[in-house]
């Protein structure tokens, strides 16, 4: 399993030196990232590195792709990174809204905007 820093190291590209770790380990074993990391991730590249919305979710759904990496309830992560890239919601709405469009799971709020988003079946 790893945290947040490892991914932001290989999407931003700025140390060459943890990246070759990074991919020396992927080479022999699996890499599990969890949606609380992801979610970490996009907060420091749109917050931090100020990424666009478009860019952070691209480029963390291409890193999820590589050879051995593995993203638990990775579904829902790409629905979620795939509304965050198209809508005003922010990372942790777009998960409720994910989980609602793909699972049907009921979601309470006091958030008009995600409420909206909800009633009208897409993002805003």
């Amino acid at each position: 399993m790893a945290d947040a820093n490892t991914m932001i190291r290989c999407i931003i590209g700025d140390d060459d030196k943890k990246i070759q770790e990074l991919q020396e380990i992927r080479a022999t074993q699996k890499i599990i990232y969890t949606m609380e990391v992801i979610a970490e991730v996009v907060y420091v590249l749109t917050k931090v590195y100020d990424v666009s919305r478009e860019d952070v979710s691209e480029a963390i759904q291409r890193f999820l792709k590589a050879r051995n990496i593995v993203c638990s309830n990775s579904e829902i992560v790409i629905k979620s990174l795939q509304l965050f890239g198209e809508n005003h919601l922010d990372f942790v709405d777009n998960i409720l809204l994910a989980y609602h469009q793909i699972r049907g799971v009921t979601i309470y709020s006091y958030d008009h905007t995600l409420i909206n988003a909800i009633k009208r079946g897409d993002a805003e």
